[in-house]
């Protein structure tokens, strides 16, 4: 109930009767009852009103409000009732839309139910029509409900007969593979041919698409999750609705089968059977990122050409890697070709000593392995000698490795041995006087040099010796000077004739000698009193001279040795050498007394050095001027005039 003043609001409630105060004369009212749900029972659907106005003179109005009620309607569901399969358990459930509490009463207004079927007795909202129909036929009834207030009924025309066999095909459908395009037709034969097909129950594989057409369902995509999925397709006759059919599929999407092939690196010889490869992986999905890894090994270490290794463990790796099915093992071919071996060969120095001597050397593998193959057989020598070029191979048997070669240097070196020389002092008796040498090795040829040449000398004087071993596995060397003594002249025969002169006087005589050039007595020259070979007796001589300077400087113990050519004029300390060795014999003393004598010796070059020199060069004219064509000393001290000086000197 609503009550204004003045048209103001001043009561909405559910009171029905009561008494309101605060109006004054003059305000006006109005009562109305709101045509709203009343109770669960019943609805107002009209109502009086009561209004006017608060005499001046006041006191109570009274108002009476008179309402109009009906029932709330009742409405029974389902409102119809599908076809009944003849012989086949039925049941359906009855509904009514009431808000009363009760009671509740269900019945059969007319008609009756098909037979074999009955209405439930339930004193609720809902009810059942349930049971097995046994009798064919279309049938009509009617099923009324109350609740106390309100009544209702729902009339039915259900059909009972026989439904027309729907048979699915195939019963089973094929597994899928992930990735891998599936396609599947279920197609319902019935006599009606207007069987509708739908999935009533569970799940097609994830990826795949449901299309149904009259008579058949077809399920087809590509998978993309495996996993076993179960379903049920349910089948209908649009104008039997008894006629149905139902089958139970189960399809398991597969792990996708690929292949994964594998290229191997060809390798040099490591004496493993490791190998390197490189793994594809074929057939993923489009999207799908794998890779694959394995362990790889040749069958065999050993070199040689199209070898099989084999990939084992193979581990497919990726986000999808669980979807896919493959072999973990794979197979392929590749080339291990020669490594180069790692070959020293140490050459060889030693003296001879009649035995061979070969190189010695290794080969190593790359496994640090030793290697047989190395020849060493051409180094092998046992004579002395530089052998610069000596070759060595190297073979490997087995064939993992390259064939090399190369060469050292071997040295067999000549063993010195020492040169003893005898007959270094001789006196001329006008044939050859040679130096005899030996060592203490026997059998050893020795080669003699005096002053150079091979012919022994016979004059007198000082000969440079040089005695050498003249054998490829021996080598010595002595050195030494010849000294052949003048002979020492004898007179033979002094005679001469008397002459008479005058009378009483005796007569005079002169001294006539004889020279000859024969020997005697040990050497001696004779003089005969027939003889004038005054050149030979001048030769003696001057061989005489060469013996006495050659005793003077042993006597002295010459030492220096003259490097560089001297002439007048020059200062030099080779200068004072020089005259002090010439100082050793009067025969060329540079002076008795005053600059240049013995003590007083100078580096300057001057004219009593230079005559000291000339006086030099004449006595071993032989060997300084003749040589190069002189015949009378110069005073120069060149080459030639250093050697014999530097030959007494012992240099």
């Amino acid at each position: 109930m609503t009550v204004k003043r003045n048209g103001t609001t001043t009561y909405n409630g559910t009171s029905t009767s009561q008494a309101f105060g605060g109006f004054i004369a003059g305000d006006t009212y109005a009562v109305t009852e709101a045509t709203t749900t009343a109770s669960q029972f019943y609805n107002i659907v009209a109502s009086t009103t009561c209004s006017g106005t608060i005499p001046s003179t006041g006191g109570v109005v009274a108002c009476n409000i008179t309402n109009t009620y009906i029932a709330p309607s009742v409405t029974i569901t389902p409102g119809t009732l599908s076809n009944v399969v003849l012989g086949e358990p039925y049941s359906v459930n009855l509904t009514a839309s009431t808000t009363a509490v009760g009671p509740f009463k269900w019945g059969i207004a007319s008609g009756t139910l098909p037979t074999g079927l009955s209405l439930g007795t339930s004193t609720s909202a809902t009810d059942t029509i349930s049971g097995t129909p046994t009798v064919a036929g279309p049938y009509n009834f009617t099923v009324s409900f109350t609740d106390g207030f309100s009544s209702s009924t729902q009339g039915y025309t259900p059909t009972v007969g026989s439904a027309p066999a729907i048979v699915l095909n195939p019963s089973n459908l094929p597994n899928g593979v992930r990735g891998v395009a599936y396609d599947q037709t279920i197609t319902a034969s019935s006599t009606k041919g207007d069987v509708v097909l739908n999935i009533a129950s569970g799940t097609v594989p994830t990826g795949l698409e449901v299309a149904t057409s009259t008579g058949s369902m077809t399920i087809a995509g590509t998978p993309s999750v495996v996993g076993s999925y179960s379903f049920t397709i349910h089948a209908e006759s649009v104008s039997n609705g008894f006629s149905t059919a139902s089958a139970d599929y189960n399809v398991t999407i597969n792990i996708a089968p690929i292949s994964i092939t594998a290229v191997a690196d060809n390798k040099v010889y490591d004496g493993t059977t490791n190998a390197s490869v490189t793994l594809t992986v074929n057939g993923a999905v489009l999207g799908d990122e794998l890779t694959a890894t394995g362990t790889a090994s040749f069958d065999t270490a050993d070199v040689g050409v199209g070898k099989t290794v084999t990939v084992s463990g193979i581990v497919l790796e990726g986000a999808n890697a669980s979807n896919y099915a493959y072999s973990d093992t794979a197979t392929t071919t590749a080339d291990i070709t020669k490594a180069d071996p790692v070959v020293t060969v140490i050459p060889y120095s030693v003296d001879y000593d009649g035995v061979p001597h070969s190189a010695s050397g290794t080969a190593t593998g790359v496994l640090g392995e030793s290697l047989d193959g190395l020849n060493l057989s051409s180094t092998t020598h046992t004579a002395a000698g530089t052998y610069n070029t000596d070759p060595w191979t190297f073979t490997d048997a087995a064939g993992n490795y390259n064939d090399a070669s190369g060469t050292v240097s071997d040295v067999i070196g000549q063993v010195t041995e020492p040169v003893t020389l005898n007959g270094l002092s001789q006196t001329f008796n006008g044939a050859p006087e040679s130096v005899s040498a030996s060592t203490t090795l026997n059998g050893l040829q020795i080669d003699v040099t005096y002053n150079g040449s091979t012919t022994a000398p016979t004059n007198a004087g000082s000969y440079a010796i040089v005695a050498s071993i003249n054998d490829p596995n021996y080598t010595g060397t002595a050195t030494g000077t010849l000294v052949i003594a003048p002979a020492i002249p004898q007179v033979v025969n002094i005679g001469g004739s008397s002459g008479g002169g005058g009378g009483g006087g005796g007569g005079g005589g002169f001294f006539n000698p004889t020279i000859s050039t024969s020997t005697n007595n040990g050497g001696g020259l004779v003089l005969g009193a027939s003889s004038t070979n005054t050149a030979g007796l001048l030769q003696t001589l001057l061989n005489l001279e060469q013996q006495l300077v050659v005793l003077e400087f042993k006597a002295n113990s010459c030492s220096v040795s003259f490097n560089k050519n001297l002439s007048k004029g020059m200062t030099d300390p080779d200068v004072k050498h020089l005259q002090m060795v010439l100082n050793f014999t009067s025969l060329t003393q540079v002076a008795a007394t005053g600059p240049g004598s013995p003590g007083n010796e100078s580096t300057y070059f001057g004219s009593a050095t230079k005559n000291a020199v000339i006086a030099f060069q004449n006595i071993f004219a032989d060997q300084i001027l003749t040589p190069n064509g002189l015949t009378s000393g110069t005073g120069y001290v060149g080459s030639a005039t250093r050697a014999v000086l530097n030959n007494l000197c012992g240099e």
